[in-house]
């Protein structure tokens, strides 16, 4: 019988990238350290995008957050649906009740709840979320996470949306600095700077744009086909 690892090599990378796509993403994660071709398949940007596509067909995962306040903490939670299992095929009862669907909560994370404390919504199951000073995106799948540049200003203001740039297929973070209020708990934007997830990537300051305010107690956020959408 000849050797899986020897069986493995004769598979085209096309074949096992299909493979691989139809697996969850806690097994990928397990994947990276089973080998070097197999982790560098998994972080290739081709791959990623066919994962995306496949994942698009498949049931989300919910990720919520809760504010104690008390604490000054914030808790993050994933949320998974299943299906139940039939415990009497032939009662009536059992039957509606097994084609209803239920979700498991899971723990993930805490993370301190500061003033300016950023926790943009999660992209694609990453969580971005921190003080700018440590700002940090988290993959929960994976449990790992990687802490952003941080930014040279003098302004604490700062305000962080994630999003994802679908023609590219890399993940990005806008930073936008506030000036102090002007009208109604607003302020006006002062700078905006990108960040692209990546090695070696830095933030790069966006020299034109239309002035907008910002409101200082609550902004949400949404990233929808490439395009991030805030409230002004």
């Amino acid at each position: 019988m000849k050797d899986r690892s020897k069986i493995s090599d004769l598979l085209p990378i096309d074949l096992k990238m299909e493979i691989l796509k139809r697996l969850p993403v806690k097994t990928l994660g397990r994947f990276l350290c089973l080998s070097k071709e197999y982790a560098s398949i998994i972080r290739r940007r081709d791959f990623m995008k066919l994962y995306l596509t496949e994942s698009t067909n498949s049931p989300k995962s919910l990720i919520f957050t809760f504010e104690n306040k008390t604490h000054r903490k914030h808790f993050f939670f994933s949320a998974s649906p299943w299906e139940q299992e039939e415990e009497d095929e032939m009662s009536p009862q059992n039957e509606d009740e097994s084609s209803s669907s239920a979700c498991v909560a899971t723990y993930l994370m805490k993370c301190h709840s500061q003033p300016y404390t950023t926790v943009a919504p999660s992209v694609h199951g990453l969580i971005c979320y921190g003080h700018p000073s440590k700002l940090m995106v988290y993959n929960p799948s994976t449990r790992r996470s990687i802490t952003l540049p941080k930014i040279d200003s003098q302004r604490i203001n700062m305000y962080h949306f994630l999003g994802y740039d679908p023609i590219d297929g890399v993940y990005k973070v806008l930073c936008m600095t506030v000036g102090m209020h002007v009208y109604k708990g607003r302020g006006m934007a002062q700078e905006l700077r990108v960040l692209t997830l990546g090695n070696g990537n830095s933030w790069r300051l966006i020299e034109d744009f239309p002035p907008h305010f910002l409101d200082y107690h609550y902004s949400p956020d949404i990233c929808i086909n490439g395009v991030l959408y805030y409230a002004t």
